[in-house]
């Protein structure tokens, strides 16, 4: 049987994601999906 690992963020939730930059674990509550559009001056 395999122990939960609680949140690194929150310590309260299991956590469920890890983060792709810093490979922390998350658990869903705290995990955020950021999404950015590439900037070129110039062109519309």
């Amino acid at each position: 049987m395999r122990m939960a690992v609680l949140c690194e963020l929150c310590g309260k939730s299991e956590a469920i994601y890890e983060c792709s930059e810093c490979g922390a674990k998350i658990c869903d509550d705290c995990t955020k999906e950021v999404s950015y559009e590439e900037y070129h001056p110039g062109i519309e």
